[in-house]
């Protein structure tokens, strides 16, 4: 669809209308290694506008993954509201962050992936707020949105998943760097062996086989195991430390992504 047509198109009054409760009640369980599959996908989201095209209508947001319901549900919204409304592309990932930290969304709409309209209540959404808020900020910096070195500084305080276990910390929280430890690592990004990190258990059990899956902070498994790499399976992975990859490296792991 063409978003700048539907931005010709919209105008500006609008009101928000609040919908009954049991709307905004979810309706799927919560399930992260799903949505990890598709946080990099591109959506469509209906949006007001037309100046800032806000995608948050009657305290929800509307997502869709094909282009046959974006345009039923977009007719019905405009019916019912009186107004015309916009459709601009993003990523997933990004339309879930930005509802997170949203105060008055109270639900998402999702469409297209299951027969019925899907529903991530805003508890749901609530509970996946550390995971987004780490893919958010690899995503900016991937983009050159976010300036890398404070981007990685906070990332360094987040904690992730590693199939495997550093060190256990002693009462006073400090980690013996003398003992021995064992983590999964991956070279497809070069010469380099990068420890694998998960922005969620459930992604990193995925691809643990029968080993254990442990937390830390990523600046802690970047001090103990040196260069590591953060959702390595996903486009929207990074390196973080050591030498950074080549073009080379960086389209071959894309083409086995993919």
């Amino acid at each position: 669809m063409d978003a700048d047509a539907n931005r010709s198109a919209a105008t500006v009054d609008f009101e928000d209308m609040e919908l009954s409760a049991k709307e905004y009640e979810s309706n799927a369980a919560l399930d992260e290694k799903f949505f990890c599959d598709y946080l990099d996908k591109n959506v469509s989201v209906i949006v007001r506008g037309p100046e800032n095209w806000e995608p948050f209508i009657d305290y929800a947001v509307n997502i869709f993954f094909n282009h046959e319901t974006l345009m039923a549900q977009l007719k019905k919204l405009q019916t019912r509201k009186g107004v015309e409304l916009g459709v601009i592309p993003m990523r997933l990932g990004d339309v879930l962050d930005r509802a997170v930290w949203n105060g008055d969304c109270k639900a998402v709409f999702i469409f297209g992936l299951k027969e019925q309209k899907m529903v991530l209540s805003r508890k749901d959404l609530g509970q996946m707020r550390d995971s987004l808020d780490c893919y958010s900020r690899v995503y900016g910096i991937n983009s050159g949105t976010l300036d890398i070195r404070p981007g990685i500084a906070e990332l360094k305080k987040s904690w992730v998943y590693i199939i495997g276990e550093l060190p256990r910390p002693n009462e006073d929280g400090v980690r013996n760097s003398s003992e021995e430890y064992w983590v999964k690592t991956t070279t497809n990004f070069g010469d380099e062996e990068l420890v694998e990190c998960y922005f969620t258990k459930d992604e990193a059990k995925r691809h643990a086989g029968e080993e254990f899956v442990s937390a830390a902070k990523l600046g802690e498994i970047l001090e103990f195991c040196g260069p590591l790499v953060v959702e390595p399976y996903s486009s929207n992975w990074l390196k973080v430390g050591g030498k950074q990859p080549s073009a080379y490296d960086y389209f071959v792991q894309q083409k086995t992504n993919n």
